[in-house]
Parts: C-alpha cells; structure tokens; sequence
C-alpha cells in the first residue's frame, strides 16, 4: 500500500515483519473473517489514498486448538461481498525492500 508509513522494527516484532517482507506470514496461512467494519473516514492521514476501506478481523487457526486473530483488511472485495465466515487467504502490501504488510484476499 503505497504511502503507507512502515512498522517499527523492534525486538518482538522484527521476525514478524522481515517474514512478510519475504512474502511469508510466520503464523498459520489460512483464515476466515471474524468480524469487520467499513470506514468512509481514514483514521490516520496516511490512509486516505484508500478512500473507503474495510478495517477486518481474520481468525487463524492456532496451536493448540487456540485461534489467532489479526487486525488486518480485505483487499480487492466490495462492501456486499465482505461478510463474517468468508474464506481468505494472506497476501502482501510490501512497505519497502524488507518489509511488508500481511493483507487478506477471498479465497478462491
């Protein structure tokens, strides 16, 4: 996503976007949506080449039996076509050479 500052690279969170920046979530790949909400309103400066979009929960499947949720968006999908339980896949919005953004697209 073009525009879009990169996260900090700190201790506990540098594995997590260095993997996205080579094109891998470091936590399981599939999903579904658990909830989401559309915005007409960016929430930070940054975000308003993206006109509306969508700010999504995905729930993955986790260790144990625990499921692992991800703030996250749905890219390339309309506002009908975004509904709970809808089958995603991860993708990636690359922020620079190293580092990118884990998004989700329907699966299929």
């Amino acid at each position: 996503m073009p525009g879009l500052p990169g996260p900090a690279l700190e201790v506990t969170t540098a594995g997590y976007w260095l993997a996205a920046g080579e094109g891998r979530l470091v936590i399981q790949r599939c999903g579904r949506v658990y909830t989401y909400t559309w915005t007409d309103r960016p929430v930070a400066p940054q975000l308003e080449h993206l006109g509306v979009y969508n700010i999504t929960v995905v729930e993955l499947d986790g260790t144990q039996g625990e499921p692992v949720r991800v703030l996250t968006r749905v890219v390339d999908v309309d506002r009908d076509e975004l509904v709970v339980d809808l089958p995603v896949v991860v993708d990636f919005d690359r922020v620079d050479e190293q580092v990118a953004l884990p998004v989700f697209r329907r699966r299929g």
